[in-house]
């Protein structure tokens, strides 16, 4: 399967008429009408001539149309992340896809550690409750697991991803995995790591025995071959 193929069926499940509720994105590329409209200009001006805004969003329910759009957003965005010096691979051009390009950027520069939502804003968060705790690096891991990347597989198909510019992204419907799929391995005991209990010297000995607890216990009376020693050292 293809990266547009991929996407689609990510974002739609390939259902031309998908829409989400929390935003204007819809068609089988969930492309917020913003977005779709300077897609549109830029890539189809022969289709965006003379027609009005709401003419131009009512394309978006064109399967044909929608899918020749996704691969051409997946293409100015692999442009912007190579010139930004970042990695293209199909993990992140879907997250490009996902959060925008700009939000792209931002996400795989920032620390992983850096909340997502420090990254694209507060409406990231209202958007995308189930993300709205989620790190940077988290969600970049999960858009990579989105397109079968990284150690998972690819989650079932939903609507649930709008394309459109930073910080825009709508949540998806099921709750995306954590960034780790298993929890840390406890580290385990090695024999490299062992160290020997340190020598007593004679001097240390002979400093020992001058201590009065240790000259009480040499005091106190032998049983069976040993002398008692209390119960505790501070006398």
């Amino acid at each position: 399967m293809g990266l547009v193929d991929r996407i689609v069926t990510v974002e739609s499940g390939g259902n031309p008429n998908a829409q989400n509720t929390r935003s204007s994105a819809g068609g089988a590329g969930q492309f917020i009408d913003s977005t779709w409209l300077s897609m549109l200009r830029q890539h189809r001006p022969d289709l965006a001539a003379g027609k009005s805004d709401a003419d131009l969003i009512a394309l978006k329910t064109d399967p044909g149309l929608s899918r020749e759009m996704t691969g051409a957003y997946a293409g100015d965005n692999a442009g912007i992340l190579s010139k930004a010096g970042l990695p293209v691979t199909d993990g992140t051009q879907y997250l490009a896809h996902f959060a925008g390009p700009g939000g792209a950027v931002g996400l795989l520069n920032a620390d992983p550690t850096a909340p997502a939502a420090s990254v694209l804003g507060q409406r990231f968060a209202r958007a995308n409750p189930t993300m709205a705790n989620m790190s940077a690096g988290d969600v970049v891991a999960w858009a990579d697991r989105k397109m079968g990347g990284g150690s998972g597989s690819a989650p079932a198909a939903a609507p649930m991803a709008m394309a459109g510019p930073a910080g825009a992204a709508d949540a998806p419907s099921s709750s995306p995995a954590p960034s780790q799929d298993q929890a840390p391995a406890k580290p385990q005991a090695s024999a490299s790591t062992w160290q020997a209990p340190p020598v007593i010297t004679s001097d240390q000995i002979a400093a020992l025995a001058a201590v009065p607890q240790a000259q009480a216990i040499q005091q106190r009376p032998l049983i069976l071959g040993r002398q008692l020693a209390p119960f505790s050292l501070r006398g």
